[in-house]
């Protein structure tokens, strides 16, 4: 029986990670969660098995911290799977993608849809 298709949400809210969290695993995915890009670097590192990350834009609620040089760098290394972009500003989802996001996802607001939306990929991602 193949394991569950591992997800990685990097996000600075606790209660957005959470309930995103959950809403994966009732779908059978497994959530790996990140509050920093300290960290989404480090499950980066230990978990080469990842098959989507889904990208917060900003790192704190002064909008000084973003997810921009994460996402160049895990491009960089030849990431294959999904990166989602799902800031609420959609100038900044525009900004992840020229950085090297290959999804979009506008509904970080609403779980569910977001959650619907990664349900709807194809893993693993088509080359």
């Amino acid at each position: 029986m193949p394991g569950k298709i591992k997800i990685l949400i990097v996000d600075d809210y606790d209660d957005t990670r959470e309930l995103i969290k959950e809403l994966l695993s009732r779908r059978n995915f497994l959530a790996l969660e990140a509050d920093t890009v300290q960290k989404a670097r480090k499950i980066m590192k230990n978990h080469s098995d990842i098959q989507a990350i889904i990208f917060d834009g900003y790192m704190n609620q002064e909008r000084t911290i973003d997810t921009i040089g994460l996402i160049i760098e895990i491009a960089r290394k030849g990431f294959l799977g999904y990166m989602i972009a799902t800031s609420s500003y959609p100038k900044m989802r525009e900004n992840q993608k020229i950085a090297g996001c290959n999804e979009e996802c506008p509904y970080k607001p609403i779980p569910l849809d977001l959650v619907n939306f990664v349900q709807d990929l194809s893993f693993p991602r088509p080359s």
